[in-house]
C-alpha cells in the first residue's frame, strides 16, 4: 500500500485567551492509498493493519468490491480529524467502510448498508474479529454484496 500519505496532522487548535472556546481548524488527513474512487476505509489502527495479517483480509474485501488499495483511502479511525464531517470535506467519499468504528451518526447500524448525505456507509466489526468468526463474516458479506451492486450502478 506504500507510505503514509504526507497529507497529515488533522487538527490545529487556535487558543483564545480568557476561557473562550478553541476553534478547530481542519487539516489534511493522513491515509494509506490514493483514493482514486473516493472510497474511505476506517480501521482501528491503519499502520498495524497495513503491516499485519488483517491486510490480507482487507485486500480480499476490496477485491470482492472490484477495488484495489489505490482506489481507497485507508484511515485510522482514532486519528484526530477522522470525524465524519472532516472526512466528507477532505476525501469526498462516495462510500465509507468502517471496521469496528463508526460515527455518532451511525450508532445501531452495524452490518446495514445505508446512505447519509449521499454517502453509502457500511459499519461492521473490526477486521480481526471478522477474520476469527464465520458468523460475523456472514452478516457483513450480505451487505457487502448489496454495496457491490450499488457500486456497479455508479
Amino acid at each position: 500500500m506504500g507510505e503514509l500519505n504526507p497529507k497529515a496532522y488533522p487538527f490545529i487548535f487556535k487558543e483564545t485567551i480568557y476561557g473562550k472556546k478553541r476553534e478547530a481548524i481542519p487539516m489534511d488527513l493522513a491515509f494509506h492509498g490514493t483514493n482514486l474512487r473516493n472510497v474511505t476505509v476506517l480501521v482501528d489502527d491503519a499502520e498495524r493493519v497495513h503491516k499485519g495479517l488483517e491486510f490480507i483480509l482487507l485486500k480480499n474485501i476490496l477485491k470482492a468490491l472490484d477495488l484495489s488499495e489505490n482506489d481507497v483511502a485507508i484511515l485510522d479511525a482514532h486519528a484526530p480529524g477522522s470525524e465524519l464531517n472532516n472526512i466528507k470535506q477532505q476525501l469526498e467519499p462516495k462510500v465509507i467502510l468502517s471496521f469496528g468504528e463508526g460515527f455518532p451518526q451511525t450508532a445501531g447500524k452495524k452490518n446495514t448498508l445505508f446512505e447519509k448525505d449521499g454517502i453509502r456507509i457500511l459499519v461492521t466489526d473490526k477486521l480481526h474479529a471478522l477474520e476469527a468468526s464465520t458468523e460475523l463474516k456472514l452478516g457483513f458479506w450480505r451487505e457487502l454484496k448489496k454495496l457491490k451492486e450499488r457500486l456497479k450502478q455508479t
